[in-house]
């Protein structure tokens, strides 16, 4: 008999610390189920010129870690747009989050909503997407704003229900249409002075954009003089605003400061970035306090 008690006391405790972290883990789950929605809509993270998986990869880390979403499906389109599939997507309530992986990450922003349409085709036709929700950062901030201003054919592709851009170079990158401390907003309603012919682009295909889409532009500072994250200056990321405000359905910003508004270290488990998203796609409150 002792050695029987020997033998279910530590067997005891095991099962004991066992249900004490799954009631633990289910408490965490009601309280998370308190503030934030979960619905089987994707979120579908698509990265920027010269990325790569991981651009995307530390952001969904960062969800799936607070037990908000989980990565269920990576899409790489080749360089000649052939597109693969890794994972499944399934219909339950868990905000699914999707990968988009360009094999040509320097093929412009032009090309990447192109292929982005490929992709939506095939979310909706294959895998039966209705809705979704759209990150990108830098270049792909940009080819989504394109892709959401193309002519699409009603039911072809899912419906976009809300769009967060990191660090999109609407209007020059340093060093390319853009300087240090060159361009600035000429009115209230962030026009700015220097125009690129793809920042004139993207105005005159502004009405495009659709209507019911809420927008949240995230731009970092690094407060070192520049007016810019190193690659995109505060004007460039801003002008989104003078693109998008008077069409989508609601406009929010979100500004980051300090070496952590680097331009790659704003995707690279940033938590004032990581959290602003959290709350702008599935915060249950109107009010929503972005980054707290």
């Amino acid at each position: 008999m002792k050695r029987i008690y020997w033998l279910l006391g530590p067997m005891l405790l095991v099962i004991g610390l066992l249900l004490g972290f799954l009631a633990q883990k289910v408490d965490q789950k009601q309280r998370l189920t308190q503030t934030y929605h979960f619905t089987a809509t994707p979120t579908v993270f698509v990265h920027g010129y010269h990325g790569s998986f991981k651009s995307e990869q530390n952001m969904m880390a960062d969800i799936e870690n607070r037990g908000l979403g989980q990565h269920q499906l990576t899409v790489t389109v080749s360089s000649k747009g052939k597109l693969s599939f890794q994972g499944h997507l399934d219909t339950k309530d868990h905000n699914p989050l999707i990968g988009v992986v360009f094999q040509d990450n320097t093929a412009g922003e032009m090309a990447d909503a192109l292929w982005l349409a490929k992709v939506m085709r095939a979310l909706k036709k294959d895998y039966h997407v209705v809705q979704y929700n759209a990150v990108g950062h830098s270049m792909g901030a940009v080819a989504w704003v394109l892709y959401a201003q193309q002519v699409q054919a009603v039911g072809a592709v899912p419906i976009m229900v809300k769009l967060v851009t990191i660090a999109g170079p609407f209007d020059g990158i340093l060093g390319f249409g853009d300087e240090v401390k060159r361009n600035y907003f000429l009115n209230a309603q962030e026009k700015p002075r220097y125009q690129t012919r793809l920042f004139r682009q993207l105005k005159v295909n502004g009405p495009r954009f659709p209507s019911r889409v809420p927008v949240l532009n995230i731009y970092g500072d690094l407060n070192d003089g520049t007016n810019s994250d190193g690659v995109v200056s505060v004007v460039s990321a801003r002008s989104l605003s003078y693109l998008l405000k008077p069409y989508a359905l609601s406009y929010q910003e979100v500004l980051i400061t300090g070496p952590k508004a680097q331009h790659s270290a704003l995707h690279h488990h940033n938590p004032q970035v990581s959290q602003a998203i959290m709350n702008f796609l599935w915060h249950k409150s109107d009010q929503q306090i972005l980054t707290k």
